[in-house]
């Protein structure tokens, strides 16, 4: 809850890159606990304010990779709708900010 507050804090005084900083770092952390579903919110909230400020996204894959791996968690415990859930918002994110499919 800090490590948001802090990126909210650093988004509304336009500290664009303390901000995807923190994000991103949230999303490391979440990553190494295997909280993909985390990581990839805290990613896409690194990629929302990269969009904002005008940097490219075509090669940020983080939120992909994570997608993919929230997918595969989901599929190991037969929760085939949570993994479909998961992949659909692959397709999203990259319609939603120029990401071409690999």
């Amino acid at each position: 809850m800090i490590a948001y507050r802090h990126a909210l804090l650093a988004e509304k005084a336009e500290k664009w890159q303390a901000c995807i900083g923190a994000y991103e770092a949230m999303g490391t952390l979440a990553e190494e606990l295997r909280n993909h579903f985390i990581a990839v919110d805290a990613y896409e909230h690194a990629a929302e304010i990269k969009a904002k400020i005008g940097e490219s996204l075509a090669g940020y894959a983080k939120p992909v990779e994570q997608w993919e791996k929230n997918a595969d968690y989901w599929r190991e415990r037969g929760h085939e709708d949570d993994a479909s859930w998961s992949e659909r918002h692959i397709k999203l994110y990259r319609i939603l900010f120029g990401m071409q499919p690999e």
